[in-house]
């Protein structure tokens, strides 16, 4: 109890009832502090109570800024040793979040989880774990290329050693499946092999037939004609339209056509009489 507590106290004796209630709830109620607009000339101990307000939030970044907060208390000030418990207290729980991410597969994420302890040994046994698993993938897919499917299926063994469920798991499933599939296709390439085709120069195609096409006559200006020359000064006359040379109709020639012969008079014809039978008469009645 320090001497501020021990005066009010003394006082509140001395005052009557009510009084004495009404100083002592004021003395219990807590001061308000703002933890938006902090700095280094803010006090300890209004540090420590932000500090401490930001890290139940249990994320990452309020972690690391609660850490960031008292990571600069002196070591002669009275609230270093509560800053330190508290400051490990929270890495704990910052490096268990960030080796989450890592085993999951994201190393950058989980790096930078970690910004506010760059001396913590965790990240150099991160990179040293991914560095280990991507020289193993190298190795194994230049075994699949050169058909050394043994010493392939060995390298990918070695992933199942390494502190990482990524690379242990499903990294090692994915190259293991990889391996296996180039096998069974590489081996079935060689049982039935398939002649490959050729090219269409190559093939007995039949000849297409050849369409003629008719030559169009092309005009071409005459050896002789004059070349008109215009200077800069005078008007320049649109040109008249070149008719194309067409040669001289030849005219057909005559043909002779001799007169018909005369026709000949024929004799007039004399008329005939009609000669009209004549009955017997005698030969009736008989």
């Amino acid at each position: 109890m320090n001497r501020l507590e021990k005066a009010c106290l003394t006082g509140l004796v001395s005052l009557p009832l009510g009084v004495g209630t009404i100083a002592f709830g004021f003395l219990n109620t807590p001061v308000s502090i703002s933890c938006d607009s902090l700095s280094e000339n803010t006090e300890i101990s209004t540090r420590l109570h932000c500090a401490q307000q930001r890290a139940q939030r249990q994320t990452p970044e309020s972690l690391a800024a609660a850490i960031e907060l008292l990571d600069t208390v002196a070591t002669d000030d009275p609230y270093y040793d509560q800053s330190q418990r508290l400051i490990e207290r929270w890495s704990l729980e910052l490096i268990t979040q960030a080796e989450s991410e890592f085993q999951a597969g994201n190393l950058d994420k989980a790096i930078s989880m970690l910004r506010v302890l760059p001396q913590d040994p965790k990240i150099k046994a991160w990179k040293s774990v991914w560095e280990k698993g991507e020289s193993l993938m190298r190795t194994a897919q230049s075994q699949v290329e050169k058909r050394e499917w043994q010493q392939a299926f060995q390298t990918a063994r070695q992933l199942r050693q390494l502190d990482n469920e990524y690379w242990a798991n499903q990294q090692y499933d994915s190259l293991s499946q990889q391996i296996q599939r180039d096998r069974e296709l590489r081996d079935e390439t060689f049982k039935n092999p398939v002649e490959p085709k050729k090219p269409l120069i190559e093939q007995n195609l039949p000849e297409l037939p050849k369409i003629a096409r008719s030559q169009r006559p092309i005009w071409t200006p005459k050896e002789d004609a004059p070349i008109v020359r215009h200077s800069g000064n005078e008007e320049t006359q649109p040109a008249s339209p070149i008719e194309p040379e067409v040669p001289p109709v030849q005219p057909a020639p005559q043909v002779e056509i001799e007169p018909e012969p005369p026709l000949e008079t024929l004799d007039p014809i004399e008329p005939v009489e009609p000669v009209i039978p004549v009955r017997d008469v005698s030969t009736d009645r008989t």
